[in-house]
């Protein structure tokens, strides 16, 4: 007798530490991140309300709704200036476990569309974030008309709506029969897409695992003689296994590793089984885990220190404090990419011959080039930026001189960097030698041309970075990828700066963070000049400003990410310059081609 109430007491421990487990590991079977449980309950025991919102969509500033039957409803602020809609009305109204019929009233002031949503209560937990309380709604008509005769089960964030036209004066009779919400497996399948499988796969595991536990504290108990302090160590481990489990990231990348996570794949697709499952399941879970940033955040901490190679999903920080992305590594570069790109320096060359327009392209030589030694892989001395062989390509076809400023940054680059080491963007002093190279391109053209030189400009250190449009110190765009706080960046390398003697006198009209006009009355140049580029245009802009009375820079990485001439056309002809200038980074001359229209 003894045994049997030994054998029910552990099969009932059992029962109740299986429902544990399949509750922390809730988010591995149920796509919803939010309270599903607490959700549930309240839908099946709360009777706080039923909640139709009533929009009136009317074009005029009267458009409302006034509520003529005797129910509970509010006019929040929200609701008063939607886009559309100058009034709406949220009832509420209390349920019971059986169905009720309800009945709304209301008259339409105004013209317009009348839209009723048929929802559940808005509710959220302490972070703010709402969690699904279901409602079941069926028979529900207006004025007499049926529209929804089933039973629909609704929440705050699936409702059921149903939209109509009305005029000025209209009474509308709402009737339906309300419910607390009686559970069906079918809704978890239709709005938190339960997994079957998966779920019936946790059940019999949490049970084994259960069951195995609470047989091996028994033994552990008699057998071994050991303390509860013991027993009670084992099953806190067994129970902090089900915490990376018990929430599941929805995010689609991740910050700090500047990648897509890997998305979940079902054990059968379409009805056939997926051979895969176990592999992809694995790395969908690795990438998704609870706390798995806090993790991430821990490792660099430790590891950082002791290792001065660091690899981090696409970004990696190597010798001496170099941080780089795999792209600027590893470039490529096709043959079609590079037959492309000179039709496009063609077309480029067309349109500026037929505008009478002095055209130039220059290309920013890559990183790569200045710090082969920072980084793991060895670059053979022969190999050559894609942007070598384009230029080479471009003067055989074309008779077009590429200004490509390779071997002057490898000059002054032995004395000042010309790349950020914890950004991706070349430094003033790499934009000031390109800006050189330019301008002595330019003259050719223009015989008077007068070029800047650093005389012209007060010269400052800071081991800071300033490459972007805003012009503002900081990390670095690689240390914010990495998550890296400003003692774990390595700033600690000084970068030299320029600043015009007369910016302040500088007039700069920004149309949005991507396009500035500048004007410069004390300029020595009168020319007109439009520079279309990537993020890299940004640091030479700034020279070319003071240099002529007006300048354009216009970012081509947006809007499409490419230089698409005809993108440009129209704007080129309105201004009138005199010369037009296209500079992008090696990594991006594959854009060239988009000059061809």
């Amino acid at each position: 007798m003894k045994k049997k109430t030994i054998g029910k007491k552990r099969l009932f421990i059992s029962v109740l530490l299986t429902g544990l487990f399949v509750y922390l590991a809730a988010p591995l079977y149920i796509n919803f991140d939010s309270n599903l449980f607490r959700g549930l309950y309240e839908s099946m025991h709360q009777n706080d309300a039923a909640r139709i919102d009533i929009y009136n969509k009317g074009a005029g500033q009267n458009s409302a709704v006034k509520i003529l039957s005797d129910v509970s409803y509010e006019s929040p602020n929200w609701c008063k200036n939607l886009s559309g809609s100058s009034s709406c009305a949220v009832l509420k109204e209390k349920i019971a476990p059986d169905w009720q019929d309800y009945h709304v009233k209301f008259q339409v002031v105004g013209s317009g569309d009348v839209l009723l949503d048929f929802k559940g209560p808005n509710k959220l937990d302490k972070k703010g974030r709402r969690y699904p309380i279901v409602v079941d709604y069926k028979d529900i008509k207006v004025n007499g008309k049926s529209i929804s005769p089933k039973v629909r089960q609704l929440w705050h964030d699936k409702p059921y709506s149903y939209a109509f036209t009305a005029q000025d004066g209209d009474v509308v009779n709402v009737s339906m029969k309300i419910r607390q919400h009686h559970f069906k497996i079918s809704f978890l399948k239709k709005y938190f897409h339960l997994s079957l499988n998966m779920f019936l796969s946790v059940l019999i595991l949490s049970f084994l695992l259960a069951y195995q536990l609470v047989q091996y504290v028994s033994k552990f108990k008699i057998l071994e003689n050991n303390s509860r302090i013991d027993i009670v160590f084992v099953l806190v481990f067994v129970f902090l296994l089900f915490v990376p489990m018990s929430r599941i990231s929805k995010g689609d990348r991740s910050v700090q590793e500047n990648r897509v996570l890997a998305k979940y794949q079902p054990l059968f697709v379409q009805g056939v089984f997926n051979p895969q499952y176990t592999k992809q399941f694995e790395q969908w879970f690795n990438d998704r885990f609870r706390k798995r940033d806090e993790v991430i955040t821990l490792y660099k901490k430790i590891y950082l220190p002791l290792n001065k190679y660091y690899r981090f999903g696409t970004q990696g920080i190597y010798k001496n404090g170099w941080l780089w992305n795999n792209y600027q590594i590893f470039p490529r570069q096709r043959n079609y990419e590079l037959e492309n790109n000179i039709r496009g320096v063609e077309a480029y060359k067309a349109f500026c011959a037929e505008n009478n327009i002095k055209c130039y392209i220059e290309i920013v030589p890559r990183r790569l080039e200045f710090a082969k030694n920072e980084q793991f892989r060895i670059v053979p001395d022969n190999e050559k930026d894609k942007a070598q062989i384009m230029q080479q390509r471009v003067k055989e076809k074309l008779n077009f001189d590429v200004i490509f400023p390779l071997k002057e940054m490898q000059e002054v680059n032995k004395e000042n960097l010309v790349y950020f080491k914890t950004d991706h963007h070349w430094t003033d002093v790499g934009a000031f030698v390109a800006y050189q190279e330019l301008m002595k391109a330019i003259k050719k053209d223009f015989a008077d041309l007068k070029i800047l030189s650093e005389d012209d400009f007060n010269i400052s250190y800071d081991n800071r970075v300033r490459a972007e449009h805003d012009r503002r110190y900081g990390q670095g765009y690689t240390c914010k990828l990495l998550s890296l706080t400003d003692e774990e960046c390595p700033l600690n390398t000084p970068y030299k700066y320029y600043i015009h003697k007369r910016e302040k006198d500088l007039n700069i009209k920004k149309d949005n963070w991507l396009n500035k006009d500048f004007y410069a009355s004390f300029a020595p140049n009168k020319q007109k000049v439009m520079i279309i580029g990537n993020s890299f245009a940004e640091n030479i802009s700034y020279f070319l400003a003071p240099s002529f009375e007006y300048v354009y820079k216009r970012r081509c990485n947006s809007n499409g990410d490419n230089l698409n001439l005809s993108r440009w056309k129209k704007e080129i002809l309105t201004k009138k310059p005199e010369i037009v200038v296209i500079l992008v980074e090696t990594e991006y001359t594959s854009h060239l081609q988009d000059l061809k229209d």
